[in-house]
């Protein structure tokens, strides 16, 4: 079936970290790298405790990035550990903590397309981040409200020197190109098989791929729109309904 908006409408929370020395502490990232490990995977091992017992990031909130939006659109994280520079993902040599954040209502819309008839050819993937004024504004917005956070008293003590984007890095124009520049995937992608009562939606309510038999989606993509959150839950609501659906169609 010709069904043209199947890979389009692609809307996925952009990721930013911002890394900093950690001053006064030993931090994490020494638990995380060569020797440190041993007694981590011991103490693991044994109480199931310990630093390898978490997630990357301790601490989060969701916030609005003005009183003006109607749910909040920035997802903060928090933790003592630091990524060391390069693609691999290591921890730096030196005490580090990162403050890490989403904007998880963005408007910006993408794509991830065919190539080929050949089910190995390499997709085209365009998530097209920060095409639109909002999510300029929310992504310059962001970086300004992390930097406030690690400015506070509680903090002030600790931190150190701001490694990304840097201190140098002011101008709202300056904050976006680096933003862009080391913008990660909330791997949370919805909409590219979007649900929808008119006719060139990919599917209808009942999870039914229009225009094809007997072919159901039941995952994220059939979202029309992103949650201010993980997808996880949403992902899973989205199965148990398939099931529903399914079974009452017998």
């Amino acid at each position: 079936v010709d069904s043209p908006r199947v890979g389009r409408g692609l809307r996925e929370h952009i990721a930013f970290s911002m890394p900093h020395r950690l001053v006064g502490a030993k931090g994490l990232n020494h638990r995380y790298r060569g020797l440190g490990l041993v007694p981590e995977f011991i103490r693991y091992g044994l109480t199931r405790g310990g630093s390898l017992a978490t997630g990357p990031y301790e601490v989060g909130g969701f916030i609005k990035s003005s009183p003006e939006a109607d749910r909040p659109d920035m997802q903060l994280y928090f933790s003592a550990h630091s990524k060391a520079a390069g693609p691999k993902y290591t921890t730096a040599k030196f005490p580090g903590f990162s403050v890490y954040g989403q904007l998880v209502q963005p408007t910006s819309e993408g794509s991830v397309l065919i190539t080929s008839k050949d089910p190995d050819a390499r997709l085209s993937i365009s998530p097209n981040w920060l095409s639109t004024e909002h999510d300029r504004r929310g992504a310059v917005a962001m970086v300004k409200f992390l930097r406030t956070i690690v400015r506070q008293p509680a903090f002030a003590e600790h931190v150190g020197e701001e490694l990304v984007p840097g201190a140098a890095t002011q101008s709202d124009e300056a904050i976006v190109a680096a933003f862009l520049k080391g913008a990660t995937s909330g791997l949370h992608a919805v909409a590219t098989c979007a649900m929808g009562r008119d006719a060139s939606s990919v599917v209808d309510n009942h999870l039914r791929v229009r225009g094809v038999e007997g072919l159901r989606i039941a995952d994220c993509s059939v979202m029309p729109g992103l949650v201010s959150g993980n997808t996880n839950a949403p992902a899973m609501a989205l199965g148990w309904r398939a099931a529903d659906i399914i079974l009452g169609a017998k």
